[in-house]
């Protein structure tokens, strides 16, 4: 007599040999999409960079400043609001872009398939103006402020031009200058801080490899996913001057 369908046992067999090929399968690609986010977020980090030093060719060779406060002409405007700046980032023109209510009263804010895809802050918080499709820059990338700490200058002065000169840096390949970050400026950790929830102003952010590493820039444009032990509390790398 011919056999017609499966058998209960047969059914088991298959059940349980499918389970076990999700569970080997599921982890793998769990860790594909999170190299795919890292990968993207290194991509648009090589964007920011890129700006920073095409706005420094149109300056003397001075990097887009961290802050600048000058009486009677841009009080507080940090990097990231920068419109010379962000004329190198957008590549159009800024001021019909900022015409759009979607980019929100800050002026830090960008389409949001230019952050991080893993900066969750930048993304979600309303402050700024984050929705729409627009993020806050500043919620997913910072600026190196040790180095002006470490040199001596103070960032919060009333009345401050923060902005490296190029020229003056002696190791651009091993000082860095922009990372992943929870605010516009960030300051040398002495201690790790695991990746969770993401508050302004808050730690810097390891979001890549399992809250292990950060994607940073340096000033010679090269960029490298470091893992904390290499960030924590190593002067050499906030170091610019």
């Amino acid at each position: 007599m011919k056999k017609l369908g499966f058998t209960l046992v047969e059914l088991l067999v298959v059940i349980a040999v499918i389970s076990i090929l999700a569970s080997l399968l599921l982890p793998s690609l769990s860790k594909s999409r999170e190299m795919a986010q890292s990968i993207k977020c290194a991509g648009n980090l090589k964007q920011v960079t890129l700006a920073c030093q095409m706005y420094a060719m149109n300056y003397n060779d001075y990097w887009v400043p961290l802050r600048m406060a000058v009486a009677g002409l841009t009080p507080n405007a940090v990097w990231s609001s920068n419109r010379g700046y962000l004329r190198e980032l957008i590549g159009k023109d800024v001021n019909a872009y900022l015409s759009n209510p979607l980019f929100g009263a800050s002026a830090r804010n960008v389409p949001v398939g230019m952050v991080c895809p893993k900066s969750v802050l930048a993304m979600t918080d309303p402050t700024n103006g984050a929705s729409g499709g627009m993020a806050t820059l500043e919620y997913a990338y910072g600026m190196n402020g040790s180095g002006f700490d470490l040199s001596g200058v103070n960032v919060w002065a009333s009345e401050v031009v923060a902005a490296y000169h190029l020229p003056k840096i002696k190791k651009p390949g091993q000082s860095f200058c922009i990372s992943d970050a929870v605010n516009w400026i960030t300051t040398m950790p002495t201690n790790f801080t695991a990746y969770g929830t993401e508050v302004q102003a808050g730690p810097i952010p390891y979001r890549h490899d399992s809250g292990q590493s950060i994607n940073m820039s340096f000033f010679d444009g090269h960029l490298e996913k470091r893992r904390w032990t290499t960030v924590v509390n190593n002067t050499e790398a906030w170091k610019v001057y």
